[in-house]
């Protein structure tokens, strides 16, 4: 329950930062202004760039959600691997063990099980090559998973990028309503112009920093995991060092 709690905490974090500033335009518009204008109405009259911006930050948001459940230790190091492959090769590199090695690691998808299956299934070919084999399959694990949250610091640029492009695009409309009245344009019609603008990049940057803080909380757990599953790689590599 305890360990639950605290793999949320990120989620929470995350979830509360994005919310933070709705809550703060809300407080802040309130007592300045006669005609109250609510985040969401702002939000209705920013244009398409906005509805965009919340169509990414719902796929965004998901994808975040979805990896921190699946992004676990025993997603890379299941339980008691470790252990029972110690117990394997406790007697000795013997072609009984291999096989039960192999059994236990090739069917397995966890990142340190492929890892150890790829190396021992170059035994015949000696230990540099169980080494190289090792290796190789640890570089495309990684990516694997490096290549999921990858996909949040995508979104966090797509955000950024969309919020500017939004903002631009009411500045220029802005500017050509001014162009079209040389006589001069309504102040206050001018000024809501220019904020449905600006809120756009506001709403991208809601959507940015979230993301970027989920990409250096994943990253950082990934890259533990992954020095951990090294550790158990090296050790049972090593009993076959010793057998040459």
């Amino acid at each position: 329950m305890k360990r639950s709690i605290l793999r949320a905490l990120p989620i929470l974090a995350v979830l509360a930062i994005g919310l933070l500033p709705l809550i703060g335009a809300d407080e802040a518009g309130a007592p300045a202004a006669k005609k109250e204008i609510s985040a969401f109405q702002m939000i209705i009259d920013s244009g398409w760039t906005e509805w965009q911006i919340i169509l990414l930050s719902v796929i965004a948001f998901a994808v975040a959600l979805q990896l921190f459940i699946t992004l676990k230790r025993e997603a890379i190091i299941p339980p008691g691997i470790a252990e029972d492959l110690h117990n394997c090769f406790a007697e000795g590199v013997t072609d009984e063990a291999v096989e039960n090695a192999l059994s236990m690691t090739q069917n397995d998808p966890t990142y340190v099980s492929q890892v150890i299956a790829s190396a021992i299934d170059k035994k015949d070919f000696g230990y540099d090559a169980m080494v190289a084999a090792a290796e190789c399959t640890a570089t495309a694990e990684g990516n694997r998973w490096n290549n999921k949250i990858g996909w949040l610091a995508l979104f966090a640029s797509i955000g950024t990028l969309l919020g500017l492009f939004g903002t631009v695009w009411g500045m220029i409309g802005a500017f050509m309503d001014m162009a079209a009245n040389p006589a001069g344009v309504d102040a206050s019609m001018l000024a809501g112009t220019i904020g449905g603008a600006l809120i756009t990049t506001a709403n991208g940057l809601i959507v940015a920093i979230p993301m970027l803080i989920c990409v250096f909380i994943l990253r950082a757990r990934l890259n533990q995991y992954i020095l951990d599953a090294t550790v158990i790689s090296n050790e049972i590599l090593d009993y076959f060092r010793t057998a040459r």
